[in-house]
């Protein structure tokens, strides 16, 4: 009689969807000893801890002056110059950090991300990158170096916003695949301006011109949907609101800040400009997509040359300017240390 009563609890509790009388008959959850434990099968996001502090806040918007770190590829070229003028108007201060023809498996590779946290420590991260991959036939294969580059600024629990490419044609899937890991509010999809921004010569860059109506429309976005929406104030240059001088609310430990560029041109042989006491980063020989040499550099600090202009080795596509990085005026200094 017993073997029969639990043959039934057995049988019911396996029964695709429970029976409906006038009540329902709860089924017991015989279904979890049949199934194994799930295997994570990449990283882990880490970035609970700012979602879980996001829900706490208030509508208050954090109107603190913030370093905000722009990086990518070439599309950061023209946009660098209209994410200035907000960050002019709100107190803030912007780097732009400039990889051209760079892709995700160049980034992750090279662990770049995280050695320009580790350089700047940024109050946020605006990441545009995908461009030069938009029209890959096996896009899918891309997915563990995006899921990379999201680990290495969740792993530093910096606010990061991954601002998808400006298509100017259809691409293969790398907005969705980028969406799909990095969730959409921390997801700007730039591909329905594909037939809205004026393009450069080579029919890909959006002019500068249309490069301030891409970034205002990111503001908007930033500021309604965005994960991190109350970090930042980021009102419109031209709206009615007093401009904010920046001043830090921090000292941190920032070697790369005191050479006070405001764009700085990466290639895959830079030299880390770390803290005393930073551990040694990996630097990877890019020449060849995901090719890791294995070898690392010794964390250096170099002291900024306030009376010169500093300059990278830059190696550019034919089709794109150049851009020279130049220093922050000199009455300025005091304010951007």
């Amino acid at each position: 009689m017993l073997a029969l009563i639990i043959s039934a609890i057995a049988w019911y509790g396996l029964a695709a969807r429970p029976f409906l009388l006038e009540t329902e008959l709860k089924q017991a959850d015989v279904k979890s000893l049949f199934q194994k434990d799930s295997i994570p099968t990449k990283k882990p996001n880490i970035d609970s801890a700012l979602i879980a502090a996001e829900a706490k806040e208030d509508e208050t918007v954090d109107s603190t002056s913030k370093y905000i770190l722009l990086c990518g590829d070439s599309m950061t070229e023209q946009m660098r110059f209209a994410l200035d003028e907000y960050a002019k108007k709100n107190g803030h201060k912007l780097m732009t950090c400039t990889w051209y023809s760079s892709t995700t498996t160049l980034w992750s590779e090279s662990n770049r991300l995280s050695v320009l946290i580790k350089e700047y420590k940024p109050d946020i991260i605006w990441f545009t990158l995908g461009s030069n991959e938009l029209f890959l036939p096996a896009v899918a294969k891309r997915e563990k170096y995006i899921q990379d580059i999201i680990y290495e600024a969740d792993t530093a629990k910096i606010p990061f916003i991954w601002i998808g490419p400006p298509n100017w044609k259809d691409d293969s899937g790398i907005n969705e695949l980028i969406k799909k890991n990095v969730g959409t509010s921390r997801f700007y999809n730039s591909s329905h301006f594909r037939e809205k921004l004026a393009r450069g010569k080579d029919g890909a860059h959006p002019t500068k011109d249309a490069a301030v109506i891409w970034t205002d429309s990111i503001a908007v976005w930033y500021k309604n949907q965005s994960l991190y929406k109350k970090r930042l104030a980021l009102s419109h240059p031209k709206d009615s609101a007093t401009v904010r001088p920046y001043k830090p609310s921090k000292e941190v430990c920032a070697p790369a800040r005191e050479n006070r560029w405001v764009v700085r041109i990466l290639n895959p042989n830079d030299v880390p400009n770390l803290c005393a006491g930073e551990p040694a980063i990996a630097v990877v020989d890019t020449k060849k997509e995901g090719v890791n040499t294995g070898t690392t550099t010794k964390p250096i600090k170099t002291p900024a040359k306030k009376d010169s202009i500093e300059t990278q080795p830059i190696v550019l596509p034919k089709d794109t300017q150049k851009i020279i990085m130049t220093p922050s005026p000199a009455k300025d200094s005091a304010a951007q240390q």
